[in-house]
């Protein structure tokens, strides 16, 4: 009978070990830093499935007996507690870093949107002077014939 949902012997995944490249392959090509950060080796219990353990329990008032029981069945199939514990460690670090660049990128939307929110504003208030000039125009039209029919008055001659 498995424990908190842990595989039989037979269901366990197999962890493969990768030989080491030859020596001379390696002297041959330099090491090249790289700066996409390379994928962790998958250890056989983590701190993901850690994480469905805990949520798959009842939550009970007794977490410390929640978790000894936890501890010693984990330890009882080989899995290493510290491990999960670096696990974790290195998730949060990951998860502190996604949160900072996503915190980041809606700061440089916030001012985009504010830039365009300011665009906006200027862009209604030449909207308004453009419609109440043009109005004006309009009106003025209206009122004074556009033949000119008025005929222009006559200069007047200076007082000597």
């Amino acid at each position: 009978m498995a424990f908190f949902g842990a595989k039989k012997e037979e269901e366990k995944p197999s962890v493969k070990e990768t030989p080491a490249p030859p020596a001379a392959s390696a002297a041959a090509a330099p090491a090249k830093p790289s700066a996409v950060p390379q994928p962790k080796a998958a250890i056989p219990y983590g701190i993901d499935r850690a994480i469905q353990l805990m949520r798959s329990l009842p939550q009970t008032q007794n977490v410390e007996l929640v978790v000894m029981v936890i501890k010693t069945t984990l330890e009882s199939l080989k899995v290493n507690v510290s491990d999960i514990i670096e696990d974790a460690i290195a998730k949060e670090r990951e998860l502190q870093t996604r949160i900072g660049v996503l915190k980041d990128e809606i700061g440089v939307l916030e001012k985009q949107v504010e830039l365009r929110v300011d665009e906006i504003v200027r862009l209604e208030a030449a909207h308004a002077e453009t419609t109440s000039v043009k109005e004006r125009l309009q009106l003025a039209e209206k009122t004074v014939p556009a033949g000119g029919s008025e005929a222009p008055a006559a200069p007047r001659k200076a007082a000597s």
